[in-house]
């Protein structure tokens, strides 16, 4: 019995090994070879990508004096000018653009993310005049979401490190991440020309928010104009001065920097002092 087992096994082998060398017949009638059987080859595993070095900024700053110097070390732009306020005067309302070769606004086809409006418009309406789409953003103010003019389309939504709701004096606002407002107005891949960031003290979150989660965001970003609040708490100075050196080695150069006069303190170190500063930045691989 087990010698006529092992005499079937050979046979079905032969069978199989027939099958495979075989000539398959096709449907236009001519014979071809059968292809023959994958061969299993062992490749070692590949491997895994590096991550990207981690950035590195300096630790925080022993003086207010240094943290001031530091805001002081402007970068040149050849073509700075100023957008909206009272005709495009230094104001709360203002905001620096450089128009060096790579920062030219396209008419047609240039991007503005405005966050922080309080009913200001200057800048908005300015930069809808040099022919850019806007989008503006702000959870303060009573006003549902429209379109201003032509081409400003306004939510009533505001940006922060999670995604919440708060109170504005008597006004419950929705905040959420600069990620998922991207999103929201389907900008994810595109260039944003110019980031406006006028939000009284939140772009602490979204610094938090964006530089540890999706810092290539700012990859596609060509200039950033924010309002920082130091104020006179040490805290808020040594996040707003990592962050601003995480800027700087994400090719971000600052080359406009204006104490708002609206806060100003003076006395402190010698200089005229601010609770908040006007800068710009440019993010330095568009340059031409």
């Amino acid at each position: 019995m087990r010698s006529s087992h092992a005499w079937l096994i050979f046979i079905a082998a032969l069978g199989l090994a027939f099958l495979v060398t075989t000539v398959i017949q096709t449907e236009t009638g001519y014979l071809v070879p059968s292809p023959p059987l994958p061969q299993r080859v062992h490749r070692p595993p590949s491997p895994l990508a590096a991550p990207p070095a981690p950035i590195t900024t300096p630790g925080p700053p022993s003086s207010w004096e240094q943290f001031y110097a530091f805001l002081e070390e402007i970068q040149p732009c050849k073509k700075l000018l100023k957008v909206g306020g009272p005709s495009g005067s230094s104001s709360d309302g203002s905001k620096s653009l450089c128009l060096d070769a790579g920062f030219e606004l396209q008419p047609g086809a240039c991007t503005v993310l405005s966050f922080g409006i309080n009913n200001e418009w200057s800048f908005d309406d300015a930069m809808e005049r040099r022919g850019c789409t806007v989008y503006a953003f702000d959870p303060s103010m009573d006003v549902k979401d429209h379109t201003r003019g032509h081409n400003i389309h306004f939510y009533q939504l505001g940006v922060s490190n999670i995604r919440k709701r708060v109170m504005f004096n008597t006004l419950q606002g929705q905040l959420d991440t600069y990620s998922a407002i991207l999103r929201k107005i389907n900008a994810t891949e595109r260039v944003i020309d110019f980031l406006k960031m006028d939000v009284e003290g939140a772009e602490i979150q979204f610094f938090e928010d964006v530089l540890a989660h999706n810092v290539s965001l700012l990859a596609n970003v060509k200039q950033i104009g924010m309002e920082i609040h130091p104020n006179v708490d040490i805290n808020r100075r040594d996040q707003l001065w990592r962050y601003m050196h995480h800027l700087a080695a994400l090719n971000f150069q600052l080359v406009s920097m204006e104490p708002n006069r609206w806060s100003l303190i003076g006395g402190r170190t010698g200089r005229q002092t601010s609770n908040s500063y006007e800068l710009a930045w440019v993010n330095r691989k568009f340059r031409l």
